[in-house]
């Protein structure tokens, strides 16, 4: 299989040595094509590398701050978690995330597991080749700074060149677009990363400056030779200006900080209105997995075995996590958003495969699945149920579990009732069930840790396997019109009415630490395992504005199929969003 798989992309990258590049000085005639007639949809793609979302907040040069008059952008875009240039360039060129595409090293060939040599081995070929691909009359061309990445993913355009300044890159681009007819055309840019890395990502660097102010004048010079070509009456242009990654104020990339994933992108027409993108993102984590050993399924037919232990997010357990327990104020609301997984390790077998949970345990604060006191959500067949425990009995409450697939917010409430506690459940902001467990919230009060994911609990039939985020508690029981408020709240304003009571907010990682950033004294959680983080839009269970988008790389190759009117076929399975038809009726005319 290794073999093979290197085969197939040796085979690839000599198929690249029929790529038609250029001498210095280049003859076009060959590549000529008759002029279109009728007005046609058409892409251009500047990535300047290294381009700060942030710092051309503060600093906007001239052609830029021109553009953004007629633009859909975004300060704070999202690169690939990998920022590092193989992954977060491929990730752009793609449309996947790195833990798809899987290139992250300077080969630009993804990574083979040989622990897994049966793996299947996903394809995950450019916006060129998908172009090509639905109609080899689509005209392509690439003008590139990278050799390696161009052999790799370019070979299909119909014209690509790989040059050593981004000055070359410029003439280059330009000569072509006088002399050419295309469709869709990439073009990177790359010394404003040099240039960072030289002093830092930032506008107070001169060099940086120096460098972001020249690529600015080469776009506009880029931008000038189209509008200048013979043909452009008859042609609809989108002009993305992007970056595949940031960089920090010391002057690397490669990490996970906010300067590093935090890019600039520009979506520009001559018929958009301005609107800036802005969304708030959502950092999760993947919680699965178990306690170490092998256990057996239901019908003693299948075992599962997990070698390591699997991933949760726990607070320190003791007296530190008194807080957590409702007792301490006689009310409590927990919060938190879930995206369940499929999980069909057990498929065939009885009451095993999909989206089946029997026995997970996803969230809560007790010992074990047992009658220890406490609380805990777990996972029924279909539904789920809150199991509160006294030490010796337990009452549980089933409710809804929301759309398998796709994420939805929880919040569970606890109210004193005298001897009894008023337990309520709600389902993306709406009361979904409600019951009175008899006996007081001193009775599951507990020192344990509280728990996100996994804990000891039945391991017949499935374990977790779902997206976490967002955990917030509170220490008061929130009526039905706050729990509705909250859902669709991603940050609690320091005037808002109940801020004393948040007690913590688990919204942002850094490595094994999911931060508490609610600024009291809640501690932060430990994540065991291997956790796989990341970072995502908002999920809100609300409507919200055709503005608020949260823009990420993924999202280019699925915003040029839709601006060049073409379908993507529902097995490519790309990762982004369509955002521009949200504003269809400026350019739909």
């Amino acid at each position: 299989m290794k073999i093979f798989y290197t085969s197939v992309f040796v085979a690839l990258f000599l198929s690249v040595g029929c790529t038609r590049y250029d001498n210095p000085q280049p003859s076009f005639e060959e590549y000529e094509l008759p002029q279109d007639t009728v007005i046609k949809n058409k892409v251009l793609v500047i990535t300047v590398d290294g381009l700060v979302g942030a710092q051309l907040k503060e600093y906007k040069p001239t052609v830029m701050a021109k553009m953004l008059e007629k633009s859909k952008y975004s300060y704070a875009a999202q690169s690939d978690l990998d920022t590092k240039d193989p992954a977060s360039m491929v990730t752009l060129l793609t449309g996947y995330p790195s833990s798809i595409h899987k290139v992250v090293s300077e080969s630009y060939l993804p990574v083979f597991d040989p622990s897994k040599p049966h793996a299947e081995l996903g394809v995950t070929p450019s916006v060129i080749y998908r172009l090509e691909e639905k109609d080899s009359k689509n005209r392509t061309a690439a003008i590139m700074r990278n050799m390696a990445v161009t052999n790799s993913f370019l070979g299909e355009a119909d014209f690509s060149a790989v040059e050593t300044s981004d000055e070359e890159v410029k003439a280059k681009a330009v000569n072509f677009l006088k002399n050419n007819n295309t469709d869709f055309m990439f073009v990177q840019l790359s010394e404003v990363q040099t240039a960072g890395v030289d002093g830092g990502f930032l506008i107070s660097n001169p060099k940086y400056k120096a460098a972001l102010d020249k690529a600015d004048a080469q776009i506009g010079e880029i931008k000038a030779a189209l509008e200048a070509r013979a043909n452009y009456a008859n042609e609809n242009w989108l002009i993305v200006v992007c970056s595949s990654h940031g960089g920090t104020a010391t002057g690397d990339f490669g990490g996970v900080s906010m300067s590093e994933m935090g890019t600039f992108t520009m979506y520009y027409n001559k018929d958009f209105l301005p609107v800036e993108l802005k969304a708030d993102p959502m950092s999760t984590f993947f919680a699965n997995g178990y306690f170490p050993g092998t256990y057996t399924h239901y019908d003693g037919k299948a075992t599962r075995t997990f070698s390591e232990t699997g991933v949760r997010a726990q607070s320190p357990a003791g007296a530190g996590s008194n807080m957590f327990n409702p007792s301490t104020t006689g009310e409590m609301t927990f919060e938190f958003k879930m995206k369940l997984r499929e999980d069909n390790f057990w498929a065939g077998l009885s009451f095993a495969g999909g989206y089946r949970n029997y026995y997970n345990y996803f969230l809560g604060k007790d010992a074990s699945d047992g009658t220890n006191a406490g609380w805990h959500i777990r996972g029924q067949d279909m539904a789920l149920r809150l199991r509160v425990q006294n030490g010796s009995a337990t009452d549980e409450l089933e409710f809804s579990r929301g759309t398998d697939g796709l994420w939805n917010h929880f919040t569970i409430v606890f109210k004193a009732m005298g001897t009894k506690t008023l337990a309520t459940v709600y389902v993306n902001g709406t009361r979904a069930a409600s019951k009175e467990v008899p006996y007081a919230v001193a009775a599951f009060q507990n020192t344990e840790p509280l728990t996100i994911g996994f804990n000891t609990s039945d391991t017949r039939m499935a374990f977790v396997n779902a997206d976490m985020a967002d955990v917030r508690v509170w220490n008061k029981a929130m009526d039905d019109k706050q729990v509705d408020e909250l859902a669709c709240m991603k940050w609690v304003a320091n005037d808002y009415p109940l801020r004393s009571n948040l007690v913590a907010y688990y919204s942002e990682f850094n490595g094994a630490t999911w931060k508490n950033t609610a600024g009291t004294s809640a501690p932060d959680m430990t994540l065991s395992g291997r956790p796989a983080v990341n970072v995502l839009s908002n999920y809100k269970p609300c409507k919200t504005g055709a503005e608020e988008v949260f823009v990420q790389n993924i999202d280019l190759v699925p915003q040029v199929f839709y601006w060049m009117n073409i379908t993507a076929n529902d097995n490519w399975k790309l990762s982004g969003n369509v955002f521009l038809k949200n504003f269809e009726n400026e350019f739909r005319k």
